[in-house]
């Protein structure tokens, strides 16, 4: 996956995030959303190497 797509799904996802703390949702959805970014930014991460 490109670099730049890459970084703009971590955006979304941290928009997504982001709009979920603001509405106050569960804290279940949002480990998960968290793991998923930063699941995400270690792919980045290994695929700069």
């Amino acid at each position: 996956m490109p670099t730049e797509q890459a970084l703009k799904e971590v955006a979304e996802l941290l928009h997504e995030l982001k709009l979920e703390l603001v509405a106050e949702m569960d804290y279940a959805s949002l480990e998960l959303q968290v793991e998923a970014i930063i699941d995400k930014v270690y792919a980045l991460s290994e695929d700069a190497e």
